[in-house]
């Protein structure tokens, strides 16, 4: 499909051997149980991925595994940490792109390539040019489906960038054809995407396809609805009972529509929060977001920042409190505690992914920064 945009991807392409030994004694699944590696078994009860991964800056798989390249493309991205719901985003986008062949040249001789279709396929296609799988690692041919898929898969990673996975991690679902068709009129891939759904998010970092948000679809062009059903269908498929950590991720939207609302002059008093005039309400600001978002811990927000990290060692609510520098690393939707003007315990606020916060009461309003003389965490069951 003809992008918006063309870009390059220098990408290093990690292959290992699992070595007969290992490949002789044990299955693929039974490995990576054994070596705890996410991966997606067809065989299993549907119970979700983890939400967020513990760690979204680790190698890429060594190898693929799965029975069609839909489940080789869900594990990957399951093995790198994301939630059920920014996969099905991502596979929403490669299904109508390529239908998970990495081979794919476009309908029509448009130049597009791969899982993405690519433009201009001279960049990628390894029958064209020497920077491809089929050259960079000895005795690949063209034909090697799943070297070239994980080469691609990786490209795909390394397009997204820093802070990118994180920020797709924190999408409360791969978004429906009313927010999409409620848009305004035209291709989508310049359009906000934030808040409205991993599939457009991630086709606006990485796709930037033509496609429109709804009728009439001009001759030429895509439906971008389309993804969003197919992203739908895969959660279904594989995600079962999707991100574990729903509470969390329904926290962050919820504190970046206040953020939207302070931005465009909508809201500007902190009464809405519960907060006095003249009163101190970061606090207010947490538990009002945590109240919203239905966590079981909301009532143990409480507008006093001390009383926060009290009952957060008290394990009340299912919070869980941790110092900083003690090597917890905060999901999204947890609180972040600081110190300031040599208070410890001083300032709360909500941890957004990507080492940011939106905070209440910060000169005088909600904002958006990055972290700062961060004292602790709360962790949000």
């Amino acid at each position: 499909m003809r992008k918006a945009g063309t870009w390059g991807v220098a990408v290093m392409l990690m292959l290992a051997s699992l070595g007969s030994g290992v490949a002789g004694a044990m299955s693929l699944n039974d490995f990576y149980s054994a070596n705890d590696i996410n991966f997606y078994d067809k065989n299993a009860s549907a119970s979700g991925s983890a939400c967020g991964g513990s760690d979204l800056s680790g190698s890429a798989p060594a190898s693929l595994t799965g029975a069609s390249n839909e489940e080789k493309v869900w594990n990957y991205f399951n093995a790198r940490g994301l939630s059920d719901v920014a996969i099905a985003g991502v596979m929403g986008n490669i299904a109508q792109e390529s239908g998970f062949d990495p081979f794919k040249h476009e309908a029509g001789g448009g130049g597009g390539w791969g899982l993405i279709q690519w433009t201009p396929a001279t960049a990628f296609d390894g029958n064209k040019v020497a920077d491809t799988p089929a050259t960079v690692v000895a005795g690949a041919s063209s034909g090697d489906n799943d070297l070239y898929l994980l080469w691609e898969l990786n490209a795909v990673w390394n397009r997204g960038g820093d802070g990118f996975w994180q920020k797709l991690n924190t999408e409360a679902s791969v978004g429906d054809r009313a927010t999409i068709e409620a848009l305004p009129y035209g291709q989508v891939y310049n359009k906000d995407a934030e808040g409205k759904g991993s599939t457009l998010v991630f086709h606006n970092k990485v796709v930037i396809s033509g496609d429109y948000n709804t009728d009439p679809i001009p001759s030429g062009h895509g439906d971008f609805r389309k993804r969003v059903d197919a992203a739908s269908g895969y959660l279904a498929k594989y995600g079962g009972t999707g991100c574990k950590t729903s509470d969390g991720i329904k926290a962050v939207s919820i504190a970046k529509a206040e953020l939207d609302a302070w931005n465009s002059g909508q809201q500007q008093s902190s009464s809405k929060y519960g907060a006095g005039s003249g009163v101190p309400w970061c606090g207010y600001f947490a538990g009002w977001v945590m109240t919203q978002a239905g966590s079981a811990a909301a009532q143990y927000v409480d507008p006093s920042v001390p009383t926060i990290v009290d009952n957060a060692k008290a394990g009340k609510g299912g919070m869980v409190w941790h110092l900083a520098g003690e090597g917890y690393v905060p999901q999204p939707g947890d609180l972040t505690v600081e110190s300031w003007n040599g208070q410890t315990m001083s300032h709360v606020n909500i941890y957004i992914g990507g080492g940011q916060i939106i905070g209440g009461n910060q000169e005088g309003a909600v904002t958006q920064r990055g972290a700062m003389n961060t004292y602790g965490y709360v962790q949000m069951p």
